[in-house]
């Protein structure tokens, strides 16, 4: 295979991913499930940080903390309620919230 045809290759498998990127963003607007994702990872690095600094986190402090950063407080939640169900994190006890 000469370097001109895995080039060509190559484009088209970016032009395809950029439009399948394009299709799920548009579907973003529409699914709060979705948008939720898209901030997950603020959440992760904010969880890092905070995490550092006591071994559970209060779940306000981190919604004050992601406020901070322009995630609103229903994100920060949906963000949270996601990270808990894909067991990243936990409830040690109530209002509370640990990294796993």
């Amino acid at each position: 295979m000469t370097t001109t045809k895995i080039y060509n290759e190559l484009q088209e498998i970016k032009y395809r991913l950029l439009a399948i990127e394009e299709h799920l963003l548009m579907d973003v607007q529409d699914d709060p499930f979705m948008q939720a994702k898209q901030h997950q990872s603020q959440i992760i690095a904010l969880l890092k940080i905070i995490s550092g600094r006591a071994p559970a986190i209060p779940t306000e402090t981190m919604v004050e903390e992601a406020e901070k950063k322009g995630v609103d407080r229903e994100m920060t939640l949906k963000c949270l309620e996601i990270l808990r169900k894909t067991g990243e994190i936990f409830e040690p006890k109530k209002g509370f919230i640990k990294r796993i």
